[in-house]
């Protein structure tokens, strides 16, 4: 489809809480730019959420060591003790910002895929980050944001 331009902080689609896909909805357009927006960033990111392109709705996709995942209406929960800090970057940021965040080191994910079954799969590490990641930019965060709701930047920066 096309390489849309990646919207970077302050752009107000950012801070914007996105809005669910109705069920069944044709949405390969949006995953088509998704993926060749991610494809062709300078920045060689993991990971790209719709409104980081334009759409305000719940999509992301993921595209890390060979795994490609496509998240549509996610729903992320925490399965973990272990709330690691850890440096982040993201496609709508300065890249010259890295923000320690504290993230559950595992989780399970709830979604659709691209063919709008449903899909319920763990993740743990630097995977599980990636997802919580991109389904904050679907809540209206990111990690530079004043609504830190469920992320905990460190203290120290």
């Amino acid at each position: 489809m096309a390489i849309r331009e990646i919207r970077m902080v302050p752009d107000p689609i950012l801070d914007r809480v996105c809005e669910e896909v109705i069920h069944g909805t044709d949405v390969s357009h949006i995953v088509k730019d998704l993926k060749d927006t991610l494809s062709a960033s300078v920045r060689k990111g993991v990971g790209l959420s719709a409104n980081q392109i334009g759409y305000s709705v719940r999509i992301f996709i993921v595209d890390y060591k060979g795994q490609k995942l496509t998240l549509i209406n996610p729903r992320i929960v925490p399965k973990s003790a272990k709330y690691p800090f850890m440096e982040e970057s993201c496609l709508s940021v300065d890249p010259s910002i890295e923000v320690p965040i504290s993230r559950p080191s595992r989780i399970i994910a709830e979604y659709y895929g691209e063919d709008w079954l449903p899909r319920r799969f763990k993740f743990d590490g630097f995977m599980a980050r990636i997802i919580q990641h991109e389904n904050d930019h679907l809540n209206g965060l990111t990690i530079t944001g004043d609504r830190r709701d469920g992320i905990q930047k460190s203290k120290s920066k």
